[in-house]
């Protein structure tokens, strides 16, 4: 009977949207119960002071490198603007080359070493921006470049980082956490930066981030990935 077929077809398209409406719920549950085992372990907050610590240093540079420049003595960075178009050139081909590379370089080697490695060249880096502000414009934007090149790797090492401590599975799940630590090393830290070239000034302010660079390597000491 044509009524109560439609009876029937109605029911059953009640009945999938309750089973619908019950799998959301599950997924929702799911992911909100991983993210909260994350967030009170201690990997997670090892990987994020981790991100946090080795994004602050290129992060940084990156946004004020004008102003290291010229206060290390190559003024034309910040007034010559073909200068200053080929500083930024450089570094957006490093930070591009860099979440090649490090990936890449990660899938052979493994996470561990190739953090240690991508620390190493960052710190090296960080140590050669004033010398290289001093030689000329060329070679500050070689080792912009450089700086940058690692700044591709902190964000291109970052979802593995996730995955591989807590599974394929959850670790999809967990890295918009684990993501969070870049806004907050950008955000965060423009803020003391400047505040920092205000009160202490560009010198001290390289050191403080070279710092963090070397910083990097407690929490990945400590961090455990399965082999």
């Amino acid at each position: 009977h044509p009524k109560q077929l439609q009876q029937l077809e109605g029911k059953k398209e009640e009945e999938d949207d309750d089973d619908a409406r019950k799998r959301r719920r599950i997924r929702r549950k799911s992911k909100s119960s991983v993210v909260g085992e994350a967030l009170t372990s201690a990997p997670f907050w090892l990987a994020w002071s981790l991100c946090v610590l080795a994004a602050s240093a290129s992060l940084n540079v990156a946004t004020l490198y004008k102003g290291f420049a010229a206060a290390f003595g190559c003024e034309a960075v910040r007034s010559d603007d073909r200068a200053l178009a080929v500083a930024g050139a450089v570094g957006a081909l490093g930070n591009g080359l860099g979440r090649l590379t490090w990936a890449a370089v990660s899938d052979v080697v493994g996470l561990k070493p190739t953090y240690r490695a991508l620390l190493a060249v960052q710190t090296g880096a960080m140590l050669g921006l004033g010398p290289a502000a001093l030689a000329g414009p060329k070679a500050f934007a070689s080792v912009l470049g450089l700086v940058f090149f690692t700044l591709g790797g902190c964000f291109s090492l970052s979802p593995p980082l996730a995955s591989s401590l807590f599974g394929p599975i959850k670790g999809p799940q967990v890295y918009g956490m684990v993501f969070s630590a870049f806004p907050v090393a950008s955000i965060a830290g423009n803020l003391v930066a400047n505040y920092l070239v205000k009160s202490i000034g560009w010198q001290p302010l390289l050191h403080i981030l070279t710092a963090t660079s070397l910083l990097a390597f407690l929490p990945l000491s400590a961090l455990t990935f399965p082999t």
